[in-house]
């Protein structure tokens, strides 16, 4: 994985991110399963910037 380093903070970011606003779905609802398997994949594989970001749905 590649970083880039947060100069404020030291902190070193992955270049790719985890997007969390559409996780899979079973039945209508969070299939939590495959979404716990779906994350831990990614931060064994380097990503630790997940985007976690507010999501207004519209209906």
């Amino acid at each position: 994985m590649i970083y880039r380093k947060i100069e404020k903070s030291g902190d070193e970011l992955s270049i790719l991110g985890h997007g969390c606003m559409r996780f899979p779905r079973k039945n209508g609802s969070i299939d939590y399963n495959r979404t716990e398997k779906q994350i831990i994949t990614a931060i064994e594989n380097g990503v630790n910037y997940f985007d976690t970001t507010y999501s207004v749905s519209c209906k």
